[in-house]
């Protein structure tokens, strides 16, 4: 038998949780607390290398969570590890929220679909899913989950130095942190390395 890694042992521990507490036709609500520790877990395993900085931020009717880290891996990549954890999504067309579903099982928590907002004039199209056997329905209360990368001055350095072998263009490191970058082709471009 494989061991187990510590996000799987946590799935399995937060499944029988679930499994105790679950009665008929109701959802079992995972608070912030728990959202953030399968972050923390799922990421330690997916970037090892990189240190990770996790923060609920809870308000009346619900929570969020704060990712930062500096260097490393880049957004895109974050996102995708943990894109699925959100509870909610926000239609910024028609200003309205709307709530996700989840699923449980003994390997972990998946996304489970979405009512959207076509029905009320929004973007967001609906996602319907068949709940897997042996699985229960979970709400995840951390409506959204914000990455932040930083980056260091060594990185911005570097970025700088590619910008100016590429084009010609000279800017020192004060600059940048101050916001001296004026040249949107040069932002977008600086940004682009720092997110390779």
């Amino acid at each position: 038998m494989t061991k187990q890694t510590p996000l799987q042992k946590y799935f399995a521990e937060l499944y029988e949780t679930v499994k105790a507490g679950q009665r008929p036709h109701n959802t079992y609500y995972l608070d912030g607390t728990v959202s953030a520790k399968i972050i923390r877990l799922a990421l330690a395993e997916k970037f090892p290398a990189t240190k990770f900085q996790i923060k609920t931020r809870k308000y009346a009717g619900g929570c969020s969570i704060d990712i930062d880290w500096t260097d490393g891996p880049n957004t895109t990549a974050i996102e995708a590890a943990i894109i699925n954890l959100e509870g909610s999504k926000f239609d910024g067309m028609i200003d309205m929220k709307t709530n996700n579903r989840h699923y449980i099982t003994p390997e972990g928590v998946f996304f489970g679909g979405t009512n959207g907002t076509v029905g009320s004039m929004g973007a967001i199209e609906p996602i319907y899913s068949i709940m897997p056997t042996n699985a229960f329905e979970v709400g995840m209360m951390a409506d959204f989950i914000f990455p932040n990368h930083h980056n260091s001055d060594a990185s911005v350095t570097a970025a700088l130095a590619q910008l100016a072998t590429e084009y010609g263009h000279c800017y020192t490191l004060e600059t940048w942190n101050n916001g001296g970058v004026f040249d949107n082709d040069d932002r977008r471009a600086i940004r682009g390395y720092l997110e390779a």
